[in-house]
Parts: structure tokens; sequence; C-alpha cells
């Protein structure tokens, strides 16, 4: 009970210590999910709408393009050798890069909508499984990082997800694999109980429904919050 009350008040203080120069203006709004659960899609179908309705909006998505970002690509890909906790904290280095670069751009803007294709959640549940910490170690990593507004999540089942790979994609990477996915799907689980009891404000979608009917069930998630 001693230990669960420290680690409680830990998250609390990781939650609310954001450092002043990784804040991000505007609004931030995140899609997560299992890979082929639909992300990526569904990102560029919302950063679609908002700028058909007169949103500044910036889409973005991790593991970024930068050089962070390449070496993440590239241990997924099987090219570079390297450690699960090197793996784990090239994610971190990739997000501070990211944060920082977004920062100039936000700042050009009066109103800036932030939409990322994956963010802490994603973090959270992949390295849960593959470096085998604990997820309140891993959420420590995070302190001072800004937390997303809303994160949409596609839940789509693992069979589900390796299947759609399968079809659309020609090679595999590190965790598109059933045991894999199933593992993962595990950790997104034990991590949104943990970021709901934070008050993070996550949204569910069910992601086995059609490309369309999620766009509209995020759209219909979303509009008292572009409303306000």
């Amino acid at each position: 009970m001693v230990i669960d009350t420290i680690q409680r008040q830990m998250f609390y203080r990781v939650s609310n210590n954001i450092d002043e120069d990784l804040k991000i203006k505007g609004r931030f709004i995140v899609f997560e999910g299992l890979d082929g659960a639909g992300t990526t899609t569904q990102t560029a179908l919302l950063a679609n709408w908002l700028d058909a309705n007169g949103m500044d909006v910036i889409p973005t998505k991790e593991p970024t393009d930068g050089l962070w970002g390449g070496i993440i690509r590239g241990i997924l890909k099987g090219e570079v050798d390297a450690h699960p906790l090197s793996l784990c904290h090239a994610f971190m280095a990739d997000r501070i890069d990211h944060i920082q670069k977004l920062q100039s751009r936000v700042l050009k803007l009066d109103s800036p909508v932030v939409l990322s294709d994956r963010y802490h959640l994603s973090y959270l549940a992949y390295q849960q499984k593959d470096t085998n910490k604990d997820l309140s170690w891993l959420y420590v990593t995070q302190q001072g990082l800004p937390l997303p507004d809303i994160t949409v999540f596609l839940d789509a089942s693992p069979y589900t997800c390796y299947e759609r790979m399968k079809r659309s994609r020609i090679t595999s990477e590190r965790f598109e694999n059933i045991e894999a996915l199933e593992r993962i799907y595990e950790g997104y689980i034990s991590a949104i109980d943990l970021l709901i009891r934070e008050g993070q404000n996550i949204k569910v979608v069910d992601g086995s429904l059609s490309i369309n009917e999620i766009h509209e069930k995020t759209l219909s998630l979303l509009s008292d919050y572009f409303n306000k």
C-alpha cells in the first residue's frame, strides 16, 4: 500500500511538471493503436477535415523523419543491432527532438492543432513488452514532456492488425508478428488503464470498423472539443 501511494504521487508529479521549453501551443491530439490499426490513415483523414474546416493543423508522427527516427527505423527493420533499452532511449530522444521542432511551427500560428500519429501511449505499450521494464519506470522516463489533450485509441485486435499487414506490406518489422502484437495489445490495455487513472483523456474507437466509419466516429467523439 505504501509503495502504491508513492508510485501514484510520483505519477502525479510527472503528469503536472511539464518543462517550460517543451510545451506545445494550441491543441494536441494523438492517434494510437497497434501496427495495422489505421493510425496513419485516420491521422491523415482528420488532418484533411480540419484543414477543410479552416483550422491550422500540423500533422506529425512518431517515429519522426529526423535523425533519431531514422535510427529507430533501422533498428525496427533489423538493419541496426541494438539492445531493447537502446531502442527505448532512442524513442525518447526522438520525442524530445520532435517537440522542439514542433514548437517553432506552432508559434507561427494563432490557434494550431497538432495531430500526431502515435506518441507516448505507443511508447508505453511497446517498450513495456520489449524492455521488460515496469510501466512505472517507463512512465517516469517521459517526465517534463507535454501530454496530449485527447488520445484516440483505435482498438483493433492483434489478429485483425496482423491480417491487414499481411495484405498490405511486403516486409515485416520487429513487432509485426502475431505473438508480438498480442503482447503489445496487453501493454496498451495496462497503459490506458494507468493514464485514465492519472486523468488523461483517452477515447476508444472500434478499430475493426471500416475506414470511413472510424473517421465518422472520431469526428463525433471530437465534435464538442472543436466547437469550444
